[in-house]
């Protein structure tokens, strides 16, 4: 008679620990998102929103067995600011620091795309989910640059031309 042992978090595979990691970054990716959107809305800007991504669903039979995005998106978030202007955010939750490699090439250059055409672009770092701590950086920011990270310090430090500032108190 053979006795099967109950699975436990510690008998997982890299594989299965991989997938339970990028769950956990998933939920505190849209956590801090929500806590970006509130920062947002505290600074003043109107319909603050979500841009959503569309995913293509592979399927066999009635299961999905994986997904993938149909195209990429300006922004996380949308919102309109103060006079009409339009306002796109990219938002990170870092605990440590924020490195330049944590942006996406597409990303630097859907922010470049959406202040050339007279729109303004910020990165909404939440450094913290509890506490919250938010910091909101506009594009273009002369502190963060290829092969460089900032710490929060240095992100509370920031003139008022590339900071809107550290937002207390997010959560109404």
């Amino acid at each position: 008679m053979t006795v099967q042992r109950k699975k436990s978090l510690f008998d997982t595979t890299g594989q299965e620990k991989r997938s339970q990691t990028a769950k956990i970054n998933r939920a505190h990716g849209k956590q801090a998102e929500e806590i970006a959107m509130d920062a947002l809305r505290k600074i003043g800007f109107k319909c603050v929103e979500k841009i959503e991504t569309g995913f293509t669903v592979i399927r066999s039979g009635k299961k999905i067995t994986g997904a993938f995005p149909v195209r990429r998106v300006t922004g996380d978030i949308r919102a309109i600011g103060h006079g009409g202007q339009a306002i796109y955010c990219e938002c990170k939750f870092r605990e440590d620091k924020l490195k330049w490699s944590d942006m996406e090439t597409h990303q630097l250059k859907a922010m470049e795309d959406v202040t050339e055409a007279g729109g303004a672009a910020f990165l909404v770092w939440v450094a913290c989910l509890s506490p919250e701590r938010v910091y909101l950086l506009q594009w273009p920011f002369n502190v963060l640059k290829k092969g460089r990270a900032i710490t929060e310090q240095e992100a509370a430090d920031l003139e008022s031309s590339e900071y809107f500032g550290f937002v207390e108190g997010c959560k109404k």
